[in-house]
């Protein structure tokens, strides 16, 4: 972005630009963010913010000019199991959103936890993500039905926010999606659909060979 300063020159502005994640703790038996899905987010986070725009070093010589700068996770949507176990083994019927209607009383699937970042609306304390600072909101403990059904409300905020990227404060843009053993059919289809518009077009990429094929 350009703009003038007192001298009349035009100056380069700083652009920030963040990155959204989304995913859980696997369908298989590995340890990654199974005992602590807390630090999994907060390493990610952290490898983000060390990201440098090719012209930091020239940028920081020139007072005129300021390079890109990366904020980190503006977005995350992580779900977590409890005991350990991998989603593979969990029945659809089990792991499918509980919809509007559905009998409060009939419980599926196994207990689980969602944690999510820079979403101002879910409850919780300290759920800003502002300067690079990471705020991690644990959102719900509950039955994974129960828990995949507010990670579809998240995600389709977070597929609104992509598509506006460039009109969010601070020109805070999302500039990418980190995929973790994600589920894109069903959960998370609206922030990918948002993701490969022609309008936007942001790069993803992740681990999880099976969720990674289906995007």
């Amino acid at each position: 972005m350009l703009t003038r300063n007192g001298d009349g020159k035009d100056v380069t502005t700083a652009s920030h630009h963040s990155v959204a994640f989304v995913g859980s703790s696997g369908g298989g038996t590995a340890t990654l963010g199974h005992t602590d899905p807390i630090d999994v987010l907060a390493t990610v986070h952290r490898e983000l913010l060390r990201i440098r725009d090719a012209n930091c070093e020239e940028a920081s010589e020139n007072k005129n000019e300021r390079s890109k700068r990366s904020l980190g996770l503006g977005n995350a949507i992580f779900v977590s199991l409890h005991d350990g176990s991998g989603l593979d083994s969990v029945k659809k019927a089990d792991w499918m959103p509980r919809k509007e209607g559905d009998d409060v009383n009939v419980e599926r699937g196994p207990m689980a936890t969602l944690y999510a970042v820079g979403f101002h609306d879910i409850g919780g304390e300290g759920n800003e993500n502002e300067g690079g600072v990471l705020h991690i909101t644990k959102v719900a403990r509950g039955h994974l039905s129960e828990i995949n059904r507010r990670v579809k409300y998240l995600d389709e905020k977070l597929a609104d926010r992509i598509e506006h990227r460039r009109n969010n404060d601070n020109n805070n843009n999302i500039s990418a999606i980190i995929s973790m053993s994600s589920e894109p059919i069903v959960l998370h289809a609206s922030s990918f659909s948002a993701a490969s518009s022609p309008d936007v077009y942001i790069p993803v990429t992740g681990s999880g060979g099976t969720s990674l094929s289906q995007i």
